[in-house]
Parts: structure tokens; sequence; C-alpha cells
């Protein structure tokens, strides 16, 4: 077995970084760097805390509250909105034309 599919495996399980790295070393007898480890996750499309957003959810949610009563909200107060509710993430702007 190729020794993505143990990343893949603790990453799904949810271990940090440093304990991936301590499972693969005690237990696969795999030693690598914390920046292979992390190349890899790269590689493997795994990321923690930066899930992308479907751009069509935020699309609709923004036009349903313009369309209601957030018309009278700012941008600033959209994006924290967004950002709140995790439909926004650093990858996608938004950018409001009347």
């Amino acid at each position: 077995m190729d020794f993505t599919a143990f990343i893949k495996l603790y990453f799904y399980l949810g271990l940090s970084n440093s304990k991936i790295l301590c499972c693969l070393a005690v237990n696969h007898r795999i030693v690598i760097s914390m920046r292979t480890l992390k190349r890899r996750l790269t590689a493997l499309r795994l990321y923690r805390r930066k899930y992308p957003s479907n751009i069509l959810n935020v699309v609709l949610y923004v036009a349903e509250q313009i369309s209601e009563s957030g018309c009278q909200n700012g941008y600033r107060w959209m994006h924290v909105y967004l950002q709140n509710f995790e439909l926004l993430d650093r990858t996608l702007q938004l950018c409001f034309r009347p």
C-alpha cells in the first residue's frame, strides 16, 4: 500500500499533521518531514478549514438577501455574514454591481 493511502486515512480520521507523522513513523516505519507531508496533502487536495464554497449557493443567498430585507445592509455586513456561515472562503471574492 502506498503511503499516500495512509496519509488520506489519517487525514480523514481527523488527526493533526504532527500526529499523522507520528503514526506513519510508528505504525508503518515511514519517516517524512512536515514539509513533505504538507506537499502531499496539497497534491491530494486535502485541506483543513478551507473548504471551497459552492459559488451558486453564495450567489443565490446574496440575491435572496438583496431582494428581501438585506438590501439595506452594506457590502461589509454581507461579507462578514457569509464568512460566519462558512459560505465564503479565502479563494472566493465578491463583487457587487448595481
